[in-house]
């Protein structure tokens, strides 16, 4: 993880700890399949996974491919970005590339507003190359 991203990664679990989320830090391991986001998130209004990224940093394809498969089995997963020139937090739907400003005072409430207005497909069957 990036300088820029370990900082905007302390003030985002601040944040949501501050709204009564628990938050379980991914640190990737060798024994542990690449692509899997930093952090999951887990309150009663959202529960999800986010990928963090500061400026332009781009997603990898590895991260692309485990937040679709996320969302293909109806689990939320998102990107979170920070422009630091403007200091704008932003919700990036990784799969549609659609994204949205948040408030990072309302994370949580804006986390599930925006996953209810995702048209989530999930699919029944699932491949033998699934590692959990």
């Amino acid at each position: 993880m990036a300088k820029g991203e370990t900082k905007f990664q302390s003030k985002v679990v601040t944040a949501l700890r501050g709204q009564g989320a628990m938050i379980f830090n991914c640190h990737g391991h060798l024994m542990q399949a690449s692509g899997w986001p930093d952090l999951w998130i887990g309150h009663p209004l959202w529960t999800g996974w986010l990928e963090l990224k500061v400026e332009k940093r781009g997603y990898q394809d590895n991260q692309k491919d485990k937040i679709r498969e996320l969302m293909r089995r109806g689990v939320n997963a998102f990107g979170l970005r920070l422009c630091p020139a403007t200091k704008e937090w932003i919700v990036e739907d990784i799969v549609s590339g659609v994204s949205w400003s948040v408030d990072p005072a309302r994370l949580i409430q804006e986390f599930a507003e925006i996953s209810s207005q995702i048209n989530v497909v999930v699919k029944g069957q699932f491949g033998n190359d699934d590692v959990f």
